[in-house]
């Protein structure tokens, strides 16, 4: 989910410069941090797929 801008200032108004990360960008460095191999990574976006 996406904030909006918090502030109006007529002068300085607020911008977005980039928005959320993909769902699901950081799993695979999660689950390798969680102590997951390659393979079995690649093992359940098999599964899951199925």
């Amino acid at each position: 989910m996406t904030q909006n801008v918090l502030f109006h200032l007529s002068v300085t108004p607020g911008a977005i410069r980039w928005t959320d990360r993909p769902h699901g960008a950081d799993t695979d460095a999660v689950l390798s941090d969680l102590g997951l191999t390659l393979t079995e990574l690649a093992t359940l976006r098999k599964k899951s797929a199925a």
